[in-house]
């Protein structure tokens, strides 16, 4: 397919822009690393560099990362106490200043702003925490606690109700389930181009239905032509 890639998406306050959190906000591989780094912690100083170094190792190359961790490394936890710690701890991640800039002026002119994520309410909102998210958002939806996750129709609904909106620009990552139900509503959907180190694998094989209808190669405050509604 032919990936068509904008120059400026235009927002507006009668409509909102829905986005993504994992690997559209920022990294979720940064995530990984700060888990495996709150898991390590539990061994002797002397190995923690050794044992994370060779965890993210095991993961990049497919590897079972926790059982070999707990078959190499002294460890004094159970696979689901490492579980628990990665999916619990404070997160030690940040946001990109350009991303941080494009959510301040997106608020300060009243676009109506939503995020939707999948996963453990927990983690997520650990997630949005750590990033400072909470200030900038008109509404977070988390799969856990509305029972579904994308893509469902019924997640992108309740963003947009809580929004008041019935029109959104949805920027995310994962052509597997990003696109599908706000094509459906309407929406103009935004993929942000892997750079290299998504967790996971963009494919545009895909029917024309699980495609976005515009591509950016990086989330800035160029990108975007911002109407006020001051």
């Amino acid at each position: 397919m032919t990936l068509y890639f904008s120059m400026k998406i235009v927002l507006h306050p009668d409509r909102g822009i829905v986005f993504d959190l994992d690997d559209t906000l920022y990294k979720e591989r940064d995530f990984l690393e700060s888990g495996f780094s709150a898991i390590v912690e539990h061994l002797p100083s002397d190995l923690q560099v050794e044992a994370l170094q060779k965890m993210v190792s095991w993961w990049e190359n497919g590897g079972n990362v926790f059982q070999k961790a707990m078959d190499i490394f002294p460890f004094q936890l159970t696979i689901p106490e490492m579980l628990e710690i990665y999916r619990t701890h404070p997160p030690e991640i940040s946001l990109d200043p350009s991303v941080s800039l494009l959510l301040k002026e997106i608020k300060r002119n009243g676009i109506p702003v939503g995020l939707l994520t999948d996963g453990r309410s927990i983690t997520q909102r650990n997630k949005v925490a750590a990033l400072g998210l909470a200030d900038f958002f008109d509404a977070i939806v988390v799969s856990e606690e509305v029972g579904s996750e994308k893509p469902t129709m019924k997640n992108f609904e309740v963003v947009a109700k809580r929004l008041n909106v019935m029109q959104s620009i949805y920027i995310g990552d994962n052509t597997s389930k990003d696109f599908l139900s706000p094509n459906e509503l309407g929406w103009t959907t935004v993929c942000l181009i892997d750079d290299g180190s998504n967790i996971h694998e963009q494919s545009f094989d895909k029917p024309s239905s699980f495609l976005p209808d515009l591509c950016l190669d990086h989330l800035k405050l160029d990108s975007f032509l911002i109407h006020s509604d001051q």
